[in-house]
């Protein structure tokens, strides 16, 4: 299976670079405003170039503190392009922008704005093709599976003393009426619910909340919230910060409306919410040399 994966992957190296190279401007949403953030986040990062991918996502988390939280930013076209937002984050895009930001500091080739563009595409889409609404990652264990494959992350869970963790996924197909690219739209709910299938049935693995304090996770990487039952698999992601040699959260807060970190440590966080059972830990990776 492994051998089949691997060789799945290569054959869609062309067609990634290919996306990547020539994805029309018509096929990217952004404004004035997301160039001009990004390019004061390239004028202060770049110096910093050579740091530590950790250190960049952590830092990166931090440029964007105070930032507003808005959900559903990714949901504002009819058809399926690729969303640049800095002015407004939700967790899963917070999480994905100080990725790809993190990334695009790190390109041998230049930190341009095409750079990120690509590093977003990589990141959000199954191996970087931007196809349509299915192939964005919407279930976040899913998205680590891609971004695990495609050297992006590294899931750590494991190595860290993850244990397995049953779950299975259908809030989309469930729920399919509350989703405007799903509701009238049988041929995508099919493929979403073959994905759910495939999600489903693959080994999945977490940190009990318990134990959380003494795995080893280091500042800069990602921690994702795994919940009980409900057919999700992934409630609430961020970055981890270490802050008087206790664990806290750096995320895209719902309730309080803007990038925080919490004000207590990820373990009081985390028990603070009944359904929450743990997390996972992933490393993220430079872009290859």
């Amino acid at each position: 299976m492994k051998r089949i994966k691997f060789f799945f992957i290569l054959l869609c190296v062309p067609l990634m670079l290919s996306a990547q190279a020539f994805l029309p401007d018509s096929m990217v949403v952004c404004t004035d405003e997301d160039k001009a953030i990004f390019d004061d986040y390239v004028q202060k990062f770049l110096p910093c170039r050579d740091s530590s991918m950790n250190w960049l996502m952590l830092h990166t988390g931090f440029y964007f503190l105070g930032t507003p939280y808005v959900s559903y930013t990714l949901e504002v076209t009819d058809t399926e392009k690729l969303i640049v937002n800095l002015r407004q984050l939700d967790c899963t895009t917070f999480t994905e922008t100080c990725l790809a930001l993190a990334r695009t500091i790190k390109n041998d080739c230049g930190p341009t704005f095409d750079a990120y563009i690509c590093e977003l595409t990589k990141i959000r889409y199954r191996y970087g093709l931007l196809e349509d609404y299915t192939s964005r990652l919407h279930y976040f264990t899913d998205w680590i599976h891609n971004n695990n494959d495609m050297d992006i992350v590294r899931d750590l869970t494991v190595e860290l003393g993850g244990i397995p963790y049953p779950m299975y996924v259908n809030t989309m197909t469930r729920l399919r009426n509350k989703y405007v690219h799903l509701k009238d739209n049988d041929d995508f709910c099919a493929r979403i619910d073959t994905i759910e299938k495939e999600i489903s049935a693959r080994e999945h693995f977490y940190i009990p909340k318990n134990r959380i304090d003494s795995v080893g996770v280091k500042e800069g990487d990602i921690v994702a919230m795994t919940i009980s039952g409900k057919g999700l698999d992934i409630m609430h992601m961020g970055i981890a910060v270490i802050k008087e040699d206790r664990l806290y959260f750096m995320h895209a807060s719902s309730v309080g409306k803007e990038v925080m970190i919490t004000l207590v440590p990820f373990y009081d966080y985390l028990c603070g919410i009944k359904s929450c059972t743990g997390c996972m830990v992933l490393r993220p990776l430079p872009p290859e040399e």
